[in-house]
């Protein structure tokens, strides 16, 4: 590159106009920048020369390759005015480079609190197929969202950490209900997210939990049942602190709930104030033998006058 000095400009100025005309004194007169090679063509061959020495780098530590990419696109910044298409090219050279070495290929895998979700169910969401994956073209934000469309997995983070780590803590959802719809019977959680829908307990299908554990857990039943879940979670707790043993919580049209009692009456819910109803009943059921009255339905769609009645 070479400097040329203007000279129309040298000529204008004198010592009496600088004051006058407010120029600049001829240590600040201006320089026009000139460049002996095209400037695209000579970053192009920047970016290539920075790849080609990465690859002599026996094994680069992230703090070198941070080096050599920011040299690579340092330089291509001052110098070339296609600026995104030089970036791109020069970063592109590096990451590809360094990609390829064997110091970068992930070989080990961390991964914590998973009690419920196996190591390879949650090795096999990461698509890692094989032994030739890069830390560094490894793309984590695809992989979290793999695994987080594992039913038990509410949240997972996954970073990887070149050269050769990668590492994943998942949240696990909170099993907080039983769903039963079209005679399937699904795991949830209060939100009514699906934590497993295969189970079975006649055949020993708990869904990764224990028999014991899965009878304890209030059972909801008709198709949309599991969007109100969370209410649903919050009455099983009150009733179950007033010692009334609910068998099931039914959906009706989308609106309401009925109760089916353990040997015991149905309890029909109004769609509007539903928590009222309750309190109601169980204050009610406290003082009442509920079974002795022999009770099949007791109506409480109109809370200000509750309807019951008996078999036959």
């Amino acid at each position: 590159m070479t400097f040329q000095h203007d000279e129309e400009h040298d000529a204008r100025a004198t010592p009496d106009s600088f004051e006058t005309a407010g120029r600049a004194p001829f240590w600040r007169r201006r320089f026009r920048l000139r460049f002996s090679t095209p400037r695209p063509a000579f970053a192009g061959r920047l970016s290539r020369a920075v790849a080609a020495a990465a690859t002599r780098l026996r094994r680069p530590s992230p703090s070198t390759l941070a080096l050599v990419t920011g040299a690579a696109l340092g330089v291509a910044l001052l110098l070339a005015p296609n600026l995104r298409s030089i970036l791109l090219d020069g970063y592109t050279r590096v990451v590809g480079t360094l990609s390829s070495r064997p110091d970068f290929i992930i070989r080990k895998i961390a991964i914590d609190d998973a009690p419920h979700v196996s190591d390879a169910e949650i090795i096999a969401a990461l698509g890692i197929s094989d032994a030739s994956t890069s830390s560094l073209s490894f793309d984590a934000h695809a992989a979290r969202e793999r695994i987080e469309a594992i039913g038990w997995v509410r949240a997972a983070e996954v970073r990887a950490k070149p050269p050769q780590l990668v590492e994943i803590k998942v949240t696990e959802r909170s099993p907080d209900a039983l769903w039963r719809r079209d005679g399937k019977l699904a795991l949830i959680d209060a939100s009514g997210a699906v934590i497993a829908d295969d189970l079975d307990i006649a055949k020993g299908k708990f869904g990764g939990m224990k028999k014991d554990q899965l009878l304890r857990l209030p059972l909801i039943v008709g198709p949309g049942a599991n969007t109100a879940a969370a209410e649903i979670i919050a009455f099983s707790a009150q009733a179950r602190a007033a010692k009334v043993k609910v068998l099931s919580w039914t959906r009706i049209g989308d609106r309401r709930w009925d109760l089916e009692l353990l040997d015991g009456p149905r309890i029909m819910l109004p769609e509007d104030a539903p928590k009222a109803a309750l309190d109601q009943f169980l204050t009610w059921a406290k003082d009442t033998d509920l079974m002795k009255h022999g009770f099949q339905v007791i109506d409480f769609r109109d809370i200000s006058e509750p309807k019951a009645r008996r078999a036959g």
